[in-house]
């Protein structure tokens, strides 16, 4: 079942078409049946599976009404369809859906694509037409019903999983040069955060250093002018003490080389008379 399965991917991945014919006939009798429509995707295997499906149509006791019958090909990678659908109302002919399809390709989407080609061809053609037609006579009325099978049922498929193989392996590209691209970007930003941090150490050295040197200037400028400012203040009072010593020196020397106080006056008496 794995085998199988990984050989339908393999398939639809290289895009190969599931569906090769597809047709519908119409049995008249046990020996007389006409191909009234149909459409190849196989061009150059086309009388050989046309020449098959007459061997099988010919043998009319295999086709059972509603039964879808799968015939493989002998030494082929290919299947025959042959499906009889149910009499319903006006379309009590007997038709029958034909085609050939790959081995690959599963029962149920066999019996969907028969499906779809009855109702598309019974909405398509009245039943006059179908009773009346000749062989090929609806192949160029019923072209585009056909193409629409093989499209819902095998060749669109196959393009949109073609497709999105394409775009998860070009959007894996791109996720890896992005990968490597941020790999060198994230090498440039961690040499280039080394460097900030170098230059920031460097840096808070460098002012740490200032810093030092700064408050030892100041230190020293503090006690020079606290120094000065002493000198200054000693001057001063120095001055002011001398000043004051020879003031109370001159004082002193005025007071003792002062003259002394004249005698006072003799009394004199009175004239007499």
């Amino acid at each position: 079942r794995r085998k199988g399965l990984t050989s339908i991917i393999r398939a639809m991945a290289e895009g190969k078409n599931l569906i090769k014919y597809l047709g519908v006939a119409r049995i008249d009798s046990t020996a007389d049946h006409v191909i009234i429509a149909s459409h190849c995707t196989d061009v150059e295997n086309l009388e050989e599976y046309v020449k098959y499906l007459d061997k099988i149509l010919g043998h009319e006791s295999k086709i059972k009404e509603g039964k879808l019958l799968r015939i493989p090909a002998s030494k082929e990678s290919y299947d025959f369809l042959v499906k009889q659908p149910r009499k319903d109302g006006e379309y009590d002919m007997r038709m029958v859906v034909i085609g050939v399809v790959d081995r690959l390709m599963s029962k149920s989407t066999c019996a969907a694509l028969c499906k779809q080609i009855t109702n598309d061809f019974k909405e398509r053609h009245k039943p006059r037409q179908i009773v009346l037609a000749a062989e090929g006579d609806l192949n160029a009325a019923s072209r585009k019903l056909f193409e629409a099978a093989i499209k819902a049922h095998g060749k669109d498929k196959m393009g949109d999983l073609n497709e999105k193989l394409s775009t998860v392996k070009n959007q894996m590209k791109t996720n890896l040069l992005a990968t490597m691209e941020r790999g060198d970007n994230l090498d440039d930003i961690e040499d280039g955060t080394r460097d900030l941090m170098d230059g920031a150490q460097r840096f808070q050295q460098t002012s740490t250093a200032l810093k030092r040197m700064m408050c030892c200037k100041n230190v020293k400028m503090t006690i020079i002018l606290v120094l000065t400012i002493l000198v200054i203040l000693t001057i001063i009072i120095v001055i002011l003490v001398c000043t004051q010593s020879d003031a109370c020196d001159a004082s002193t020397g005025d007071s003792n080389s002062s003259p002394a106080p004249a005698p006072a006056p003799a009394p004199t008496s009175p004239p007499t008379v």
